[in-house]
């Protein structure tokens, strides 16, 4: 059985760390990492390019559908952008007491749910963590309609039904998903 940890939204590193501890990984496990924002994705692979484990790390938004799309990126701290980034549309997502978004960049997009059914196997053991702030709704609905969902063993999540503008309509959504792994015996943990 192989060991695979998908890392979506790896910003600069903290949460493979956390989930290199939380989940007692070894240099054995198959990690993916995508980070969109081409400042936070540099800084993470100059952080783990002497690691003990294989990372192939992509600079990519996981998305519903292939194609490119342009992110938002917020502020950072010190000369570089890059504290935050989304694909979501700022008419409709409203992060508080968050940095203002400066800039923006064009990078490719992948379908989630197709990566998944065209590089994992049922007997893998697959453990995703996923912090992609508001882009979560779209891909998991796609990856449960899919089947892709049947792959996944474990999730850690952080939800951002609270930034958007239409905040209710975001949490039936959530807790729509939210049933679907529970009734596939799917374990999920908050981010």
């Amino acid at each position: 059985m192989r060991k695979v940890l998908l890392d979506c939204g790896s910003h600069q590193g903290g949460g493979l760390r956390g989930m290199i501890k939380e989940n007692n990984m070894d240099p054995t496990w198959v990690i993916h990492s995508w980070e969109a924002n081409p400042h936070a994705h540099r800084d993470f692979n100059k952080k783990f390019q002497n690691s003990n484990f294989k990372i192939n790390s992509y600079n990519a938004a996981v998305g519903h559908e292939d194609g490119t799309i342009t992110v938002n990126i917020q502020a950072g701290n010190g000369p570089a952008s890059g504290k935050g980034t989304s694909i979501m549309s700022l008419d409709e997502w409203r992060p508080v007491g968050t940095k203002p978004f400066i800039e923006t960049a064009e990078v490719p997009m992948i379908n989630f749910s197709k990566w998944m059914l065209d590089n994992l196997k049922e007997d893998d053991y697959v453990v995703l963590k996923m912090d992609i702030e508001g882009a979560e709704y779209n891909v998991l609905e796609k990856v449960i309609e899919s089947g892709a969902s049947k792959f996944i063993n474990k999730i850690y999540i952080e939800w951002h039904s609270t930034m958007f503008t239409d905040k209710e309509s975001y949490k039936k959504r959530e807790d729509k998903i939210k049933e679907h792994f529970s009734n596939n015996n799917i374990e999920v943990y908050p981010w």
